[in-house]
Formats: C-alpha cells, sequence, structure tokens
C-alpha cells in the first residue's frame, strides 16, 4: 500500500474530504447540490466554507470503508502510525501473520458459496498464486 493512500485515507477520515478532489466548476456544482440539500433538512447555509462544512459533515456521517493490511509487510504499521485516524475513527482487528496454509484455508471457505464451474481448479492454483504474492 502506497504512503500516499494512507495519507488520504487519513485525510478523508480525519476531515470528511480529499483536499483538491472538487475544483472549478465540480466545486461550484457541489456548492449548489449542498445548498438544496441544507434547505431540505431546513437550513439556511449561505457562505461556501458553511455549505462545504455541512457537505463534509455529511460525508463524515455516511462514509464506511473497509480495507485490510498486513502490518508486517515493508514498514506499514510504522507508516500507519503516522495515521492518527486509522487509529481513532476506525475499528481495527490485528490478526497477526498468516501462514501459507491460512491464505489457502481462508480462500477456499470464501469461494465454496461462489456458484462456479471451475471452484476445484482455482483451489488447485490457489497455492501458486499465494506463494507469487507472499515470497
Amino acid at each position: 500500500m502506497d504512503s500516499s493512500f494512507l495519507e488520504r485515507m487519513n485525510t478523508l477520515l480525519a476531515n470528511g474530504e480529499v483536499p483538491g478532489l472538487f475544483e472549478g466548476d465540480e466545486y461550484s456544482a457541489l456548492l449548489n447540490l449542498c445548498k438544496e440539500g441544507a434547505q431540505r433538512q431546513g437550513l439556511m447555509l449561505d457562505s461556501n466554507d458553511e455549505l462545504y462544512k455541512w457537505f463534509t459533515i455529511q460525508v463524515m456521517r455516511n462514509l464506511h470503508v473497509v480495507f485490510t493490511m498486513n502490518p508486517s509487510a515493508n514498514g506499514l504499521r510504522d507508516r500507519a502510525s503516522t495515521s492518527p485516524a486509522l487509529f481513532n475513527r476506525c475499528v481495527l482487528d490485528w490478526l497477526g501473520d498468516w501462514s501459507l496454509d491460512a491464505y489457502y484455508h481462508v480462500a477456499s471457505e470464501l469461494i465454496q458459496s461462489v456458484d462456479m464451474q471451475k471452484t476445484d481448479v482455482i483451489l488447485n492454483i490457489f497455492p501458486f498464486f499465494v506463494l507469487n504474492k507472499f515470497n
């Protein structure tokens, strides 16, 4: 995982925005939509700052993010620790290191419910993908 992704995710979780995401006409259109949404809630927000703040509050209220990372890989634990929102705005489930056998069994359990004609082929080639990805 690239550290710039963690920085953006940290900012999104902490502030409800990704800086520079909306610019020019897109920003103006966003503010118009925010004004309409705020009015439907009975709010009279006039300034662009108030409208954008209302937008970021809506994002933070409705945002649900799920992503996984392996903290032991390539110093990720150290990079992630510099992103405080990952720790104070998320539920973390540290699983520790998994063996290749564990990866295989989890994957095989997850695809058992998938209606695929070639499930047995996937289960047979999965260890090769794991070996190439994690070694």
